[in-house]
Order: C-alpha cells, then sequence, then structure tokens
C-alpha cells in the first residue's frame, strides 16, 4: 500500500472513529508533507532547466 493511502486510510479511520481532532491533525499533515515534495519537485526540475 502506498503512503499516500496509508495517510488517506488513517484519516479515514478518524473519521469514522468520530475524532475529528486526530483526523484534523492527520489531514494536515498529510496537506503540508503533500506541498514539501511539490516544492522539492519544483526546485529539482527548476535547477534541470538551468
Amino acid at each position: 500500500m502506498s503512503k499516500a493511502r496509508r495517510e488517506y486510510r488513517a484519516i479515514l479511520d478518524a473519521c469514522l472513529a468520530d475524532d475529528g481532532d486526530r483526523a484534523a491533525t492527520l489531514t494536515r499533515a498529510y496537506i503540508l508533507d503533500a506541498s514539501h515534495s511539490l516544492v522539492a519537485l519544483l526546485k529539482r526540475e527548476r535547477k534541470d532547466q538551468d
């Protein structure tokens, strides 16, 4: 199972358990991690173009 799928599943499990605080924490972490990965990718691509 991919990292993204595991993270999504954890968020879903928190929601199903009616644990909104945990779901929010996991969602925030998921979004921050994805944004950091995207920024790193864009920096690498920019560097490759120079």
